[in-house]
């Protein structure tokens, strides 16, 4: 999708409400109900203090190892992963 920038070119922004707009449909079309759902935000305790006494491909690997852990959990067990952000998992 190409973005155009908005009618006053002095602000210097791109406007993006068309590519918010097909997002948001697309989030529409595949939403569903469920009567009971829950919700889990994982987030590891300490994670700026291992990661700043750690290199970075130790941490990677710390993350890879403890997100593949849970990921293997989460599809036995019918679980959908909404998102990973840096050491949190949703």
């Amino acid at each position: 999708i190409a973005l155009e920038n908005s009618d006053s070119d002095s602000d210097g922004f791109l406007d993006i409400s068309a590519l918010r707009m097909i997002n948001d449909n697309r989030v529409r079309d595949v939403a569903e109900h469920h009567e009971q759902v829950t919700v889990s935000f994982l987030d590891i305790v300490g994670f700026t203090n291992i990661s700043s006494q750690s290199s970075p491909g130790e941490v990677m690997t710390m993350l890879n190892r403890l997100f593949s852990i849970v990921d293997e959990l989460s599809d036995r067990h019918n679980i959908y992963k909404v998102e990973t952000i840096g050491d949190a998992y949703m």
